[in-house]
């Protein structure tokens, strides 16, 4: 069961995979070798855009609820708080000069509350996105780390063999980040040389959507845990 809508929403976006892949595997068994590439094809890039969709809505998702709980300052992480004051004060300038308008004086205001430790944070801003025509392991590690999560390919560990369930005790477990270079790599050899996917199947592009699919569900458990440190902090208090 997902923690956050966005999770929820990827699950039931992967619908949208299998369908291609259904398409491939009915124009492979009617020989049709173009109608099997073209869906494989539309299947690989959808996978891409669906998880990197929920990448950013689960980072989304998660400061919504950290400001729910309106936590002090003291309570968040100091990642967090160092990167949302980055984040606040790279969009109250303009040219590094600073834009004196009502609504960028209070942002301003609001980056300052974050070192305020006993100030209560009811709202919180972080950049979610990904930077502009940039893709791969790297830049989604760089994306969990706008939040303060430093280690999200360590402690979302995937099985290293393909998963039937996530409640697996003892096996193996691997870095998924080398599967989404891969999948990075095929992705942007169609979208922008329009290149077949050669001696891809539709038993890997399913593998790729499992796998995707497990790591999403392992990255909501990890940032539900970030929630329930935060409020482990704030009860310790009372």
């Amino acid at each position: 069961m997902a923690y956050f809508d966005a999770t929820a929403t990827f699950d039931g976006a992967l619908a949208e995979v299998d369908l291609f892949i259904e398409h491939a595997i009915a124009s492979l068994q009617k020989h049709k070798p173009v109608g099997y590439s073209t869906f494989l094809k539309a299947g690989f890039v959808l996978l891409g855009a669906k998880f990197e969709a929920f990448a950013e809505n689960i980072i989304e998702d998660y400061l919504k609820q950290v400001g729910k709980r309106k936590p002090k300052a003291k309570h968040l992480p100091p990642d967090l708080r160092v990167q949302a004051t980055s984040f606040i004060l790279a969009n109250c300038t303009f040219n590094g000069i600073f834009q004196g308008k009502p609504e960028k004086i209070r942002d301003l205001k609001n980056a300052a509350r974050l070192w305020d430790f006993e100030a209560e944070i009811d709202s919180i801003k972080a950049n979610n996105k990904f930077n502009y025509g940039k893709h791969g392991s790297k830049e989604l590690a760089g994306l969990f780390e706008r939040v303060g999560i430093n280690d999200i390919y360590q402690s979302c560990q995937i099985e290293a063999e393909e998963p039937e369930s996530l409640i697996v005790e003892n096996k193996p477990r691997r870095s998924i980040a080398p599967d989404i270079d891969s999948l990075t790599h095929v992705r942007n050899n169609i979208i922008h040389s329009d290149a077949s996917p050669g001696n891809i199947t539709h038993q890997q592009l399913r593998g790729y959507r499992l796998r995707l699919w497990e790591f999403a569900y392992l990255i909501d458990l990890r940032m539900a845990k970030e929630l329930i440190k935060i409020e482990e902090c704030m009860e310790s208090e009372m």
